[in-house]
């Protein structure tokens, strides 16, 4: 009996090792030309641990390719899927327990159309919202709390803020209004109170307070200011006599 019990665990060990073995002789083939073809795998050095794995066509990536860390070993930090179709990618980014952090597409390594951020709570809600083109941000952004209400939305071209940036309270009232161009404040401001009376309002321009500014208590204006502030006089000094 122990004699048979010793043949059967040597069979199930040879048995694996050679289960194992055709799994990674299918893996890692070149085709005539010397290209990458059919399943890849590859580990981090000195170790068993996947880096990566995915499928080629005559060195061209297709299908889903998926990307580890160390120390994450069945789930992947990222995704990229490859369409023979499109120069795309499209890309999901992981947390270690597999809740995504940001998915969206990119294009010669650069971000392109419309990438979404979450929340890491167990609804997975929206957090952020951006639009890209040629891997600059160009279109509206928008953030979001973890109940999904607007917090935030501002309008970009060309990877600078260009436009209104609006910030709101609950139920899309809105605390904070700007306007921007080429990064720099430049247009109508206008600051709200949590009950949603007007505190203040007046323009910038290039990045200072120009013009006429108003001020407000409890929805009533009480000050005028008119920017750019009149410069203090020169100070002259009395010349000391002996």
């Amino acid at each position: 009996m122990k004699t048979h019990r010793f043949f059967l665990i040597l069979f199930c060990i040879s048995m694996f090792g050679i289960k194992n073995y055709a799994q990674t002789d299918n893996y890692n083939k070149t085709d005539t030309q010397g290209k990458r073809h059919g399943k890849w795998m590859k580990k981090f050095e000195g170790s068993s641990q996947k880096r990566y794995e995915g499928t080629f066509e005559h060195g061209k990536e297709i299908g889903v390719f998926k990307f580890y860390k160390k120390g994450s070993y069945n789930q992947p930090v990222a995704t990229k899927e490859y369409t023979t179709k499109s120069d795309s990618i499209r890309i999901t980014y992981y947390t270690k327990k597999g809740g995504i952090v940001s998915k969206g597409t990119m294009i010669d390594k650069k971000r392109e159309g419309t990438w979404r951020y979450y929340h890491q709570n167990k609804e997975q809600e929206l957090m952020m919202i951006e639009s890209y083109k040629n891997g600059k941000l160009n279109g509206v952004k928008k953030t979001f709390l973890p109940d999904g209400s607007l917090a935030q939305e501002e309008t970009y071209k060309e990877g600078k803020l260009n436009g209104p940036q609006i910030v709101y309270l609950e139920d899309k009232q809105v605390l904070q209004y700007y306007t921007y161009k080429d990064n720099e404040l430049d247009g109508l401001t206008k600051i709200y109170d949590r009950a949603g009376d007007l505190v203040s309002e007046g323009d910038y321009k290039k990045g200072l307070k120009d013009g006429v500014w108003k001020f407000y208590n409890e929805g009533k204006l009480v000050q005028t200011i008119t920017y750019p502030l009149p410069k203090p006089p020169l100070k002259v000094k009395k010349k000391q006599t002996d």
